[in-house]
């Protein structure tokens, strides 16, 4: 009985031809569909999900800015296209945030002497940008010991933003704020990629941090100081969707009683995924 139920579960699906990837990542019989990366939707549609051969059919792509931050040099390619002949490239320099971009391909099915499916399968490839940024809080030697008193040190707020990327920057401190004027802090920030795809790395010279004014005499680890701001040295590797962290050692500083200013993290990163489209050729 297990047995009967277990094939007629299996024939449900075959019967549907709709497969799930998992993660909001879908493709059945004519149509595929990314939702599950932070930086962009897409979704590939056909005419007809099961064609005769010789015939013609049309494939409609539909892409999406999810993110805050423009997309650039976006490349849309079906790289094995089975039994089928027809467009296979599309390249967008740009797509602002929020906005979507459209186009259709013509496809025709070859010959076959007998009923096949086609698996196509497709790469998608842009550059985006990922911010992170947090208030630093740094107080005056006479306001610290004041609040410390009073025991409201916690009532100074600290804001934090990033925007929602597959690349994702985080921060964290060696002590709690707010920090004390004249004092050795270390910062320490980590990246991961949270994608559906894949990142392999960060180029040098792309990911920056912007340290405020009352964080002086600093150092990264991996980064050099061009004066104004630190900039990575040498390229940023992720393995296992994670990359090495960075350590930063500041001194602070405070130009008045509760100093107040923004520590931001800006990376470009060039991004990749690979989904496929499932179609049916017939004789």
């Amino acid at each position: 009985m297990k047995k009967i139920l277990f094939l007629s579960l299996i024939l449900i699906v075959l019967v549907s031809g709709c497969i799930d990837f998992g993660g909001g990542s879908q493709a059945s019989f004519g149509i595929s569909e990314i939702t599950n990366n932070p930086d962009i939707y897409l979704k590939v549609e056909t005419s007809a999900d099961n064609i005769k051969a010789g015939r013609e059919m049309q494939v409609k792509t539909i892409i999406e800015n999810k993110g805050s931050r423009p997309l650039e040099s976006i490349n849309v390619t079906a790289y094995d296209l089975c039994l089928f002949i027809g467009d296979n490239k599309k390249e967008l320099e740009e797509l602002k945030a929020n906005r979507t971009n459209q186009w259709t391909w013509k496809w025709k099915a070859g010959e076959t002497q007998f009923e096949r499916d086609c698996d196509v399968k497709f790469l998608t490839e842009y550059m985006t940008e990922a911010y992170s940024s947090k208030t630093i809080n740094v107080l005056q030697e006479s306001e610290y010991y004041t609040r410390e008193t009073q025991q409201t040190l916690n009532q100074i707020p600290v804001m934090s933003y990033s925007t929602d990327n597959s690349l994702q920057i985080t921060m964290s401190f060696s002590e709690e704020q707010p920090f004390l004027e004249g004092e050795e802090i270390y910062v320490y920030i980590n990246y991961a990629d949270v994608g559906n795809g894949i990142l392999k790395q960060v180029e040098a010279g792309k990911l920056i941090i912007d340290a405020p004014g009352n964080l002086i005499n600093g150092e990264c680890s991996g980064y050099d100081f061009d004066g104004e701001k630190f900039v990575l040295s040498s390229p940023l590797k992720f393995v296992s969707k994670k990359a090495p962290a960075t350590s930063c050692k500041f001194i602070t500083k405070a130009n008045q009683l509760i100093d107040s200013r923004e520590l931001a993290i800006t990376a470009t990163y060039k991004y990749q995924f690979y989904n496929s489209l499932l179609l049916g050729v017939r004789p």
